[in-house]
């Protein structure tokens, strides 16, 4: 495959989590550095994220790394292709999930015991507080605070439509034991053992969800796992590249004249 020659680069992607940034959530000074210089030298180069983050989450990311830009006039792609913004700011493509896998998942994750968040446009919903959600989703990722409401509500807001979801994630909660159905044991809450105990829920979790909701008829979604302690639900039909190549059109780039970076499965 020809190498791209750098004078016909039109745009440049980036994934975010385990890319563009450190694995403390925050971005180093050598790439601020180089994000800017890149900026600065090349004006009409377009340069956007492409995230399972909700769109919210980035702003710190880009008033950093384009201090002084119009926010709303900076393209991306959000909740792995879930939502793309165009050039101007504005909405080109959504994904919604069916109200069905939403709902599936709601009573399973109700009947486990399990810490669910729904995401829509700027708002994340779950049924159960933790200090997970609050410490690494909010703090470190950045992701809008979740609101804690009653389940009959929730649930009421999805099927009326009131709250359209466009993911789902599973959180890890390293006192519930996802592999018996039972609390953890009391067993030193180390980093270490909180870690493997995340990984085996995680892997757990996604056996269960693959046997007992995916097989079901008329219940469509893909499940992936971009960090260790979550699993995420997405809509069939949801994706980064398709999303890309919408904002790619919008924006009017080639999609030959483009550099792309992420890391796991994109």
């Amino acid at each position: 495959m020809d190498l791209i020659n750098p004078a016909n680069i039109e745009a440049i992607i980036t994934d975010v989590d385990g890319t563009l940034l450190l694995p403390n959530s925050t971005l180093s000074e050598e790439t601020i550095s180089v994000v800017r210089n890149v900026i600065e030298r090349y004006p009409n180069l377009h340069f956007f994220f492409a995230t399972g983050k909700n769109q919210e989450a980035t702003t710190h990311l880009r008033d950093t790394l384009f201090p002084g830009s119009i926010r709303q006039g900076i393209p991306g792609v959000f909740m792995n292709g879930g939502l793309s913004f165009g050039g101007s700011g504005e909405l080109l493509h959504s994904v919604q999930l069916p109200v069905a896998v939403s709902l599936e998942n709601f009573e399973f994750a109700e009947k486990l015991g399990l810490v669910l968040c729904f995401y829509s446009l700027g708002r994340v919903l779950s049924t159960r507080h933790s200090n997970f959600t609050e410490f690494h989703l909010h703090q470190e990722l950045k992701e809008p605070l979740v609101e804690i409401v009653e389940p009959h509500t929730l649930k009421r807001m999805i099927e009326t439509g009131e709250f359209v979801v466009y993911k789902l994630i599973y959180c890890c909660d390293e006192n519930q034991d996802i592999s018996i159905g039972t609390e953890g044991s009391d067993e030193e809450s180390t980093a270490e053992n909180v870690s493997k105990k995340c990984d085996k829920n995680i892997w757990y979790l996604k056996k269960m969800l693959e046997t007992k909701l995916v097989s079901k008829a008329g219940v469509d979604f893909k499940i992936t796992s971009a960090l260790s302690f979550v699993l995420e639900v997405l809509p069939i039909g949801s994706g980064k590249k398709d999303a890309i190549s919408k904002v790619l059109e919008n924006i009017n780039c080639n999609s030959k004249n483009v550099l792309a970076f992420g890391d796991g499965e994109n």
